[in-house]
């Protein structure tokens, strides 16, 4: 039996999720799992009756469970002692007035977007906290309120400003399947994930395939290297750690389809501009040529123009 926050800390966290897309729908089954108070806010009132109505539908390893959740429509976003942000890196920007709106005194605010685009909005003051996130678990959303964990592996996160106690609500949230990890330095933190969603989540989407073949054809495989080359070179990473792991990424969610393939095949706009396309403007401005990361950008961009004609 799954032991609750409350058996085990002697508290609940009322936390808010703002998104219901995959990594929204994923962190609500966890937190509701470890016996958390979630709220999620979404952009459709249609989605918040339909997790109101009929609760959230979680399908883990084989078992279907389900709780019951309060889902409500971005507009009655209110504080919470943990704000969590995953909506789209090019949502961010409309999102923006209804987070202000929010009474944020004692609020911690969690962000969790691919790419580098949405550190500028760190800066935003009067949070008690800012937290960075990267999360590569891997998950797809069946409805509106049905999640399906396709790829298992860890969150990590990193105190970016303001105070807050990490070690305190990252033991509170923690629980088996859904392990959270501390790092020290955001910035290297989101430089290394940026550089595994640059090389997986763009081809992928090219080539439509879901992660783990990028790792058994050979081609694709070449290609993933020479984009790792570059990023690396850029963001001055060590390029053997890095590959290594982008492989671990593409072996634990091999089965998972990438965010950005899915986008396309719903004719939706992708986070490729805050991908490669970051990339991309950072090498312009140094002066270094990243051909392969301006090909995929290109092509996941052309891509884009396709779905909406």
């Amino acid at each position: 039996m799954n032991e609750t926050a409350k058996e085990k800390w002697g508290y609940k966290m009322d936390v808010g999720i703002v998104g219901g897309g995959a990594i929204g729908l994923l962190f609500a089954s966890y937190l509701k799992r470890a016996g958390h108070m979630v709220t999620i806010y979404t952009k459709r009132a249609e989605q918040a009756m339909k997790l109101t109505g009929e609760g959230l539908v979680f399908h883990r390893g084989g078992s279907v469970e389900k709780y019951h959740v309060e889902a409500f429509p971005i507009e009655q976003i209110r504080e919470h002692e943990l704000l969590i942000i995953a909506v789209k890196q090019y949502q961010l920007e409309d999102l923006s007035p209804y987070l202000k709106s929010v009474k944020k005194p004692e609020s911690t605010l969690l962000y969790l977007q691919n790419g580098m685009g949405h550190v500028k909005g760190f800066k935003e003051n009067g949070w008690h906290a800012i937290v960075a996130g990267v999360v590569e678990h891997g998950a797809k959303r069946m409805s509106d309120h049905e999640i399906v964990q396709t790829g298992f592996g860890k969150t990590k996160i990193s105190l970016v400003t303001g105070q807050s106690d990490l070690h305190r609500w990252t033991a509170t949230l923690h629980n088996k399947g859904f392990p959270i990890e501390i790092k020290d330095n955001w910035h290297e933190m989101l430089s290394r994930k940026l550089v595994v969603n640059c090389a997986i989540n763009p081809l992928t989407a090219i080539f439509k395939v879901p992660n783990g073949e990028l790792l058994y054809n050979d081609h694709f495989q070449n290609l993933m290297k020479k984009i790792v080359k570059e990023a690396t070179f850029l963001l001055h990473l060590d390029e053997r750690e890095m590959w290594d792991e982008v492989v671990a990424v593409c072996k634990y969610t091999e089965q998972n389809r990438s965010s950005m393939l899915t986008d396309i095949e719903n004719n939706r706009k992708t986070e490729i501009e805050a991908i490669n396309g970051f990339l991309v403007e950072k090498g312009n401005e140094n002066n270094i040529p990243v051909p392969y990361n301006d090909f995929v950008y290109k092509s996941v961009s052309g891509m884009e123009q396709v779905g909406k004609a």
